[in-house]
């Protein structure tokens, strides 16, 4: 990943985008469990905090727990409420595109995930 560029926000959107794909075959703790200490020990000295790394990891698993082809969260959510998978994925096709937003805004500014901690003068 260092070889393609040494930006660091665009190093973490490859790292989001590869955790989308995971996403879509994995669970998102496995996924979690085996990507955290790698991207942490890459992307920390490149210049993303690692409460930055953690929000977007975990709202970019949870974003890949619904994207097709297994989807794991449709089957469940489907389960739920009494119909098919196509239909539930029907009505969420809409909702990828704020989610997909959301993960750039997040992505390229660090700000909104470290707000909080800030606030709480946790950093």
């Amino acid at each position: 990943m260092l070889a393609l560029t040494n930006n660091a926000s665009l190093l973490l959107l490859f790292t989001s985008f590869l955790l989308i794909f995971l996403g879509c075959f994995m669970d998102d703790i496995p996924i979690m469990i085996l990507l955290a200490p790698i991207a942490g020990a890459i992307l920390t000295p490149a210049g993303i905090h690692p409460l930055h790394l953690a929000g977007v990891f975990v709202y970019v698993c949870l974003v890949g727990l619904v994207t097709p082809p297994v989807g794991s969260v449709l089957f469940a959510a489907a389960a739920v409420a009494g119909t098919q998978v196509n239909r539930v994925l029907k009505e969420t096709l809409m909702l990828f595109i704020p989610a997909f937003i959301t993960m750039f805004i997040v992505v390229f500014i660090p700000e909104i995930s470290l707000f909080f901690p800030r606030l709480l003068r946790l950093i």
